[in-house]
Parts: structure tokens; C-alpha cells; sequence
């Protein structure tokens, strides 16, 4: 009698799992799923790498291309005012201003090929227990879930499980750049430093002078912000490979990508 009783739990427990593995609309198991949805993210990660660490990927991209912080703007919109402050400085700022542009643009350029391990690393580590649901269409856990059909869903699920750790561990290939002369011969922390202190140096002159309203001087983390705004570019371009498979997922001859992402082709 005991012996029965543990085949039939036996049994009971094999049947739960197998269910639980093996999706019969797909004809997947859970596995398959994990590894066709993770393969489709090594190839976006190889293809985002590839376009942008060429010369005009980011800079020549306007999904991408990486603009100057806020504090520019401020710079910028303050020339007039502190003109008297600033003997022939605001055509100086205004050009370096333009080179800086280029300057974060080609630093991100440069640490985009250090970005491949990185991101595949990510991948490798990334747990997915919803593999079905996000080849569907649908990403866990999304704070802003998309209406329908989410065809960048395993980019999405990737970017919110691993951007703000990867943030941290690309800062420091991306932040080599950003010192690395690239422009003019002057790297962009260079110039960066060249604006600000000399817009702040007019900021703090014209700030003496009684019955004005005060200027604000400006001071960023150039490093934090374009390491920031290059991740996402790397995520956008990983999506659009994404989305590229999922719509014909026959075009790199792998099998599992058929088997997964074809099902209903």
C-alpha cells in the first residue's frame, strides 16, 4: 500500500512538472524558451556593439545620439546676460560647446566594443522565470507595462532586471573615453571642464554686482550622465534587433531562433 502510494506521488509530482516545462501550443519546453529569447539578446547585444562603436554611430544616429546635459542649456541661454563678463569667451564657449557634442559622441563610440562583454554577461546571468509570457509579448514586473504586444519585450525585461548594475560596471571603460583626446586632440572631460569653469568664472563676476538676480554656476557629472545616455542607446539598438527577429527569425539560420520565434510564422 505504501508503495503505491509513493509511485502515485511520484506520479502526480512528474505530471506538475512536466506541465510546468513543456508548453503545448508551442510545442517548447521552458528551457527551449529561456534559450531562444537569450540568444535573441546576444545577438542584439552583437549588433548594437558592432553599429555603434563605428565612427558616426551614435553622432550620426538621432535615436541615439547622445545631447549635451541640461546644464549647456543653461550655459547657453545665459550667454547674452553675462556677455560683458565674458571678453570673446562666448565664442569660445559656443564652438567648444559644438566640439563637446562630438567629443561625448565619438567617447561613446570608443567604449561601445567594451560594452559586448558586458551586456553578454548580463545575459548569460539573467534569470528568466516568465520565459513564455515575455515571448508573448509581455514583460514582468514592467513599472510601465506597453498596451498589446510588447515586440521588444526580452530587451525590456533585460533592461529593467541589469541597466542600473551595468551603468556601474560600464562607467569605468566609458569614463577612459570621455578622457581620451578624441576631438581636436581634447577629450571631452576637457572640454567640459574648459566650459564650465569659464562660464562659472563670468557667473561669479557678474553675481557682485548689486540689484540683479543671481545666475546659478553649473557643475555636472559628465561621466554619470553620457555613460547613462550610451546604455540607453545600446538598449534601443539591442531592441531593434529583437524586434528584427521576432519578425523573421529564419534570416540567421539558427535553430533554436526558428524554433522559438517561428512558431506562428
Amino acid at each position: 500500500m505504501k508503495r503505491l502510494m509513493y509511485l502515485f506521488v511520484l506520479l502526480i509530482i512528474f505530471s506538475t512538472s512536466s506541465c510546468s516545462l513543456f508548453d503545448e501550443e508551442h510545442g517548447l519546453t521552458t528551457a527551449e524558451i529561456i534559450e531562444g529569447l537569450k540568444t535573441a539578446l546576444e545577438i542584439g547585444a552583437d549588433t548594437a556593439t558592432t553599429k555603434l562603436s563605428v565612427t558616426d554611430g551614435y553622432y550620426a544616429d538621432d535615436v541615439v545620439k547622445i545631447l549635451l546635459p541640461e546644464e549647456a542649456d543653461i550655459i547657453y541661454d545665459n550667454l547674452d546676460v553675462l556677455d560683458n563678463w565674458l571678453p570673446s569667451g562666448r565664442t569660445i564657449i559656443e564652438n567648444k560647446l559644438e566640439d563637446l557634442v562630438l567629443a561625448v559622441n565619438r567617447s561613446a563610440e570608443d567604449a561601445a566594443d567594451d560594452a559586448l562583454p558586458i551586456l553578454k554577461n548580463a545575459i548569460t546571468g539573467l534569470t528568466i522565470t516568465d520565459g513564455l509570457d515575455i515571448l508573448e509579448g509581455s514583460v514582468p514586473n514592467d513599472p510601465n507595462p506597453s498596451p498589446g504586444f510588447d515586440s521588444l519585450a526580452a530587451t525590456h525585461y533585460l533592461e529593467i532586471a541589469t541597466k542600473s548594475d551595468l551603468v556601474i560596471i560600464f562607467s569605468e571603460p566609458m569614463n577612459n573615453s570621455l578622457q581620451t583626446p578624441l576631438v581636436g586632440g581634447i577629450s571631452a572631460y576637457s572640454l567640459w571642464e574648459d566650459i564650465t569653469s569659464t562660464y562659472n568664472t563670468a557667473v561669479e563676476l557678474y553675481n557682485l554686482v548689486p540689484f540683479q538676480p543671481d545666475l546659478e554656476t553649473v557643475d555636472t557629472d559628465l561621466g554619470e550622465y553620457v555613460t547613462q545616455k550610451a546604455m540607453d542607446g545600446l538598449f534601443i539598438k539591442v531592441g531593434e534587433e529583437e524586434k528584427n527577429i521576432r519578425r523573421d527569425p529564419f534570416q540567421w539560420g539558427i535553430d533554436i531562433l526558428e524554433r522559438v520565434f517561428g512558431y506562428d510564422l
